[in-house]
């Protein structure tokens, strides 16, 4: 029967049952009528079919209305039930409506049967569309909580009406401890500009989209990419803001890291463009030094020509540690004079850092030899000062000591190994704040600071271990908060007999034997610097002041030249072309290139022993050792 109500009746008395069915023919109810009798058909029926009413006598043989009740429960819980019955009373009809009953209707008042089944299904569908609805939105929650980004809901007092798992993940609090409080409130420092000005944007524009700084239960700042969106109802009024954060906080940070390291690798490429023309500028003041130091006689005068050429050779060192931090390579290793270094460091320190910190140094004398570049030293000795300046806002005592020490496994912090052997140790101690645990496990790391915003950049820690590294040590750390923080840095110790050797063959330069060179280089100062150098040692010195000049000179005097020196970087044709041109037709030559640059570009045949490469400025006795050198391997 089409669209018919499926209905099932238990009603043991069969004229009843047919007046219900005539009572309900007569309201033009179209039904299906499945009546029953007993509890074993009852419950065969629920089992068998899916029934829109439920139609039960209170009062049966064997099996009341109480029974069938809660066995229509069970089996078909949705199911709306209705009494008919002509004993029950007001007192069990109420206990029925409580146990689940729909509704109950007196025998001898069956005309409101009809309207009863009507209002009866109406409430089972709109229960069964509201059921639909609260599993829709279940689902839809479920989903949400499923999302990364934070959630959340709230009204147009600003107040939060719906936080998903994704907002308890990142901010921290939970649904239970933030609904119905002030989002702004909650999620914003009370300096947090803009706020008033995003709100009016989405009452007027109905959206909003932009980053945001925030902070989490924890009071740690974080940034989101936050969308919003003005929520209204079917009639067009709007009722709530939607939010939908995304923690960025990773992404900017590894974006400051990027640019940082662009402007590192600028600062590299501006280093390695300039390097050339400084040590050019630095090279005529080195080498007038070192020949005015050779014929004066005066204490004053050589005291003043000392100071400058220290004062180039300090010049030099740190165009060179620009170039070395750029582009992460290591200098050549000499036997550093750690107290000297330590000694002006702490002068250093006493004039520029707070009155209020007492700096002490305690050097061991004989420490055993170390080798290392002085400049990156200085730079391990000055980042951790800094540090422990820093630490002791308030004031304090800043200790630098260096000593021996015979290690025996001794743990590498951070690392699963042990070291044993002699090392020079330095520490650097403060009596400051000391590292928080959870920070100290990161300290080493670039980029990573526990200082404000623009008071540190992360990488001074960082560079120090990197240094360090690099000269084959490593380093303990000791702190405790409120107690200080103390730094150890061990380096190993150097062959005694490798730096004797060094020394010797450094100190072992002689002059030549009226061999004729061929100087070439567009830095005029420089060119007649040299010049006057190798004339000095008992060399003849021929001029050139470029590749293509260097090439007529040459022709004009093949027979007489036997080194050829020249600039690597020059107008036109270039030292290493000049190079390979002229060896290449006369194999006897042997060839020295210099340059103020750290790249040596395509300079021919590294590592001959008619070729070499010099870095500018060079000291005297570099020049002529090398000189030297080439001459007697070219002779043997």
């Amino acid at each position: 029967m089409k669209n018919a109500l499926r209905i099932l009746h238990l009603e043991d008395n069969s004229n009843d049952a047919e007046l219900v069915r005539s009572v309900l023919e007569e309201d033009q109810l179209i039904c299906d009528i499945d009546r029953v009798v007993s509890k074993t058909e009852f419950e065969r029926a629920l089992q068998s079919n899916i029934y829109d009413i439920i139609l039960s006598d209170y009062s049966m043989p064997g099996f009341d209305g109480f029974k069938a009740l809660s066995c229509s429960r069970l089996m078909q819980p949705s199911v709306p039930f209705l009494f008919l019955s002509g004993t029950i009373g007001e007192e069990r009809a109420v206990d029925s409506l409580r146990n689940g009953a729909t509704d109950y209707i007196l025998k001898d008042r069956l005309q409101r049967l009809g309207a009863a089944i009507r209002r009866a299904r109406r409430e089972a569908e709109d229960r069964v569309e509201r059921l639909k609805n609260d599993q829709k939105i279940r689902q839809q929650a479920d989903f949400l909580n499923q999302a990364q980004d934070a959630i959340y809901v709230g009204d147009l007092s600003q107040n939060i009406t719906y936080w998903n798992k994704g907002a308890e993940r990142i901010y921290g609090w939970t649904a239970d401890e933030v609904i119905g409080k002030h989002a702004s409130k909650l999620l914003y420092k009370s300096d947090a500009p803009s706020r008033d000005e995003i709100w009016n944007t989405v009452l007027e524009k109905g959206q909003w989209t932009g980053e945001l700084v925030q902070v989490t239960m924890a009071n740690k700042e974080i940034c989101v990419s936050s969308r919003r969106t003005l929520l209204r109802d079917s009639g067009g009024v709007a009722v709530a803001v939607l939010n939908i954060n995304t923690d960025i906080t990773e992404k900017k940070n590894l974006e400051a890291q990027v640019l940082r390291s662009q402007r590192l690798q600028s600062l590299g490429t501006m280093a390695s463009g300039i390097a050339h023309d400084l040590n050019n500028v630095l090279a005529p003041v080195l080498m007038v030094s070192e020949l005015l130091g050779q014929s004066l006689t005066d204490s004053q005068d050589l005291k003043m020509v000392d100071i400058a050429r220290s004062s180039a050779q300090r010049g030099t060192q740190l165009v060179n540690q620009i170039l070395q931090f750029a582009r992460g390579t290591r200098p050549a290793d000499v036997q550093m004079n750690l107290k000297a270094l330590v000694d002006e460091l702490a002068k250093f320190a006493l004039s520029a850092f707070p009155r209020k910190i007492s700096i002490r140094t305690d050097v061991q004398p004989d420490l055993f030899p170390v080798a290392g570049d002085s400049t990156q030293f200085t730079q391990i000795l000055l980042n951790l000062c800094v540090n422990a300046r820093d630490a002791m806002p308030n004031g304090g005592r800043l200790s630098i000591c260096i000593k021996n020490t015979l290690l025996s496994e001794q743990e590498i912090f951070e690392e699963n190994k042990r070291i044993s052997g002699s090392f020079v140790e330095l520490s650097v101690s403060d009596t400051g704040t000391g590292i928080p645990p959870e920070a100290l496990t990161h300290i080493f790391e670039p980029f990573f600071t526990t200082k404000a915003d623009g008071k540190g950049t992360g990488l001074g820690l960082s560079t120090v271990a990197t240094i360090v590294r690099n000269h084959g040590g490593f380093i303990d750390v000791e702190t405790g908060l409120g107690t200080g923080t103390t730094f150890r840095v061990y380096f190993p110790v150097t062959n005694q007999a490798l730096m004797e050797k060094h020394l010797i063959s450094s100190a072992s330069v002689q002059s030549g034997h009226g061999e004729w060179v061929l100087l070439v280089d567009d830095e005029f100062a420089l060119l007649e610097m040299t010049k006057g150098l190798l004339e000095s040692h008992d060399y003849h010195v021929l001029t050139a002041k470029d590749g293509a000049e260097a090439l007529a000179v040459f022709d004009a005097h093949q027979d007489k030249i036997a080194v050829l020196i020249t600039d690597l970087l020059m107008p036109g044709l270039g030292g290493a072309e000049l190079i390979a041109n002229v060896c290449e037709r006369f194999p006897r030559i042997v060839a020295i290139c210099l340059s103020g640059s750290p790249d040596r570009g395509s300079f021919p045949i590294p590592g001959k022993n008619s070729y070499t490469f010099l870095r500018k400025p060079c000291s005297t006795t570099d020049l002529l050792g090398t000189l030297q050198r080439l001459l007697a391997a070219r002779k043997s």
